[in-house]
């Protein structure tokens, strides 16, 4: 039988789905390590390894995707005993589809940060995933960046009181702000930084306005993203679905609800929406989509309800 392997390497995390030809998902591996991208090839060799180790089925026909078209180092033994097919897969492709869509925005806001747009006359655009010094405007590694600056910043006056300094200050294992300038010398995993964007989310939740700012800063900034976009490309009197993935944007109700607002004023008819699942179960079913003999609608239906269940039961193991 045919299975399909998809490998969502992240800046921060790495995550592979094991799918059946018809939709059904048997198993799911996450690498979720400080310090270690989710791009690399270790990450990607213990995420795949654990979604095939959670099969219950015979493996005949492999196809895996990955977002560079490449097979993972290493990935499996030599003596493996099934063909295997390595598919490029868009970061976009996977957030269309489980939208139920094949054209439309997608916008991603995790460690990185990317806008792109696929319409159905064939025109796309691409902006920003340029790595935390020359772009990802909006992404969890600025909101990162953001809150150790307002952190060692919090004691200089009243009006930058924040707890990001105690937060920031704990996540390091230092005491005092002067200890972070060493620390900030060193060359950090992006993961490292971007991680402190679920401190900044939940302080913000509790009424730390520095917190919040930052928030709405990175919101307005993807935003300013997708309105050139739109401009470029004349999309600003258009029904299209805007499809919102990656950590920050489907798991932070404050930058999301910021950032639709800021998207209202320059393009009020886009329908704005977050990926239903997670990317690997998109990139799975942008595959699945491709296969011969695949109904695409029976394979979207199927793989709600299995990775939902999978889900429930990997969290309640792990509880």
């Amino acid at each position: 039988m045919r299975h399909v392997l998809a490998v969502d390497s992240g800046g921060s995390k790495c995550e592979a789905a094991l799918v059946r030809d018809d939709g059904v998902a048997l198993g799911w591996g996450i690498c979720r390590t400080p310090g270690l991208s989710g791009r690399s090839r270790e990450a990607a060799q213990i995420a795949a390894s654990r979604a095939m180790a959670s099969a219950r089925e015979a493996v005949s026909e492999l196809h895996i995707g990955t977002l560079n078209g490449k097979m993972p180092e290493g990935l499996f033994p030599a003596e493996k005993k099934f063909a295997a097919q390595v598919h490029l897969v868009g970061e976009h492709e996977g957030a269309l589809n489980l939208a139920g869509h094949a054209h439309g925005i997608v916008v991603l806001a995790g460690t990185g940060a990317i806008v792109y747009a696929q319409l159905a006359d064939g025109r796309i655009a691409h902006l920003d995933g340029l790595g935390p010094l020359l772009g990802d405007w909006g992404s969890g590694y600025q909101i990162g960046r953001m809150a150790l600056r307002a952190a060692v910043r919090s004691g200089w006056h009243p009006r930058h009181r924040t707890a990001l300094e105690h937060a920031v200050l704990a996540a390091f294992g230092v005491s005092r702000p002067g200890d972070m300038v060493p620390i900030s010398l060193r060359n950090l995993d992006r993961s490292i930084v971007a991680a402190l964007a679920n401190e900044v989310d939940r302080l913000a939740n509790t009424g730390d306005a520095i917190a919040r700012g930052i928030l709405e800063k990175a919101a307005c900034d993807l935003s300013e993203t997708l309105r050139d976009v739109v401009e470029s490309l004349d999309l600003s009197g258009k029904s299209l679905p805007l499809v919102g993935t990656g950590s920050v944007a489907k798991h932070s109700e404050i930058y999301w609800r910021h950032f639709r607002t800021r998207v209202a004023g320059f393009a009020p008819d886009l329908v704005a929406m977050r990926e239903p699942l997670p990317s690997a179960a998109g990139m799975a079913l942008a595959i699945l989509c491709r296969l011969p003999g695949v109904d695409p609608e029976i394979a979207r239906n199927n793989l709600f309800d299995s990775v939902k269940a999978l889900l429930n039961n990997l969290e309640k193991t792990t509880q």
